[in-house]
């Protein structure tokens, strides 16, 4: 009875991590996309200087090459993210405080769609980072355990629940 209950409870676990693995990858694929629209929008609308198209550009790559790495799994692709985000961040907050600035002294219309183009791309950009780290975690764990040495734990703790079980109905 207690290696059933154990393997029903291996079962949900596979499943939570499954589901995890899946959310995960949809919340990935979301943030990417939604980076790579406001990118090219900043391209359009965002009266950048000649300099800030390299780095754009660099992100829009980087977003792209992040994006396929949820359907072929690759921790570069995900460690470049990070590295290049964690760069980004500190230019969009950069570029939100000089639209900050310019809203509150100028006031145009135009600065304020740079205000909320430059605010959103770093709200999203911190939790695009987040969102990274957190799967490049989860591909290192996938990388250390592989799946036979998990099914080995399984089965050895199995064995020892059975022989706890019997040995409880022996002392009764």
């Amino acid at each position: 009875m207690v290696s059933l209950r154990r393997s029903i409870n291996d079962r949900a676990n596979n499943y939570n991590y499954k589901y995890m693995n899946c959310y995960l990858e949809t919340i990935t694929r979301t943030v990417s996309v939604s980076l790579l629209l406001i990118d090219i929008a900043l391209l359009v609308y965002g009266h950048l200087n000649t300099g800030s198209y390299a780095f754009i550009f660099s992100h829009i790559i980087s977003c792209s090459l992040y994006f396929l790495s949820t359907f072929k799994t690759n921790k570069y692709f995900v460690l470049q993210f990070i590295v290049f985000t964690t760069g980004f961040v500190l230019y969009t907050i950069y570029n939100f405080t000089i639209a900050l600035t310019l809203f509150i002294s100028e006031g145009f219309k135009l600065n304020l769609l740079r205000l909320s183009l430059n605010g959103g791309s770093s709200v999203l950009s911190f939790y695009s980072l987040y969102i990274a780290i957190v799967f490049y975690i989860r591909i290192l764990n996938d990388a250390c355990c592989d799946a036979s040495s998990f099914e080995d734990e399984i089965e050895e703790t199995n064995v020892q629940l059975i022989i706890e079980d019997e040995d409880y109905d022996d002392d009764e």
